[in-house]
């Protein structure tokens, strides 16, 4: 499920206006809309987190696995990914998905 949260942020951030990259990592450099540098940060090392994580996206490092992935872990990381995509997209208008007008 990650991978396809993962692969959805890079589609939509990669149509962000002035966005010539393809991965998270990478996009979180190229967008302006960040508040501050500390949240672009959270972006960056939860797609590392992504990749790093043994089977989620890639091989990744088994070391660095402190434990097994289980369901907090798809939940916490589902809210988290999406909460980041009004800063990844602009085809989502904030106001609409707060107050639902």
């Amino acid at each position: 499920v990650m991978v396809k949260q993962i692969n959805l942020l890079e589609a939509l951030g990669s149509r962000h206006p002035g966005v010539k990259e393809h991965t998270v990592g990478r996009i979180c450099g190229q967008v302006n809309t960040w508040p501050h540098k500390k949240v672009k940060e959270a972006m960056q090392c939860l797609y590392s987190f992504t990749c790093n994580y043994p089977g989620i996206r890639h091989a990744g490092d088994p070391a660095s696995a402190l434990r097994d992935i289980d369901m907090r872990d798809l939940v916490s990381m589902s809210i988290l990914l999406t909460g980041f995509l009004p800063y990844l997209t602009d085809q989502i208008d904030p106001n609409v998905v707060y107050r639902g007008a």
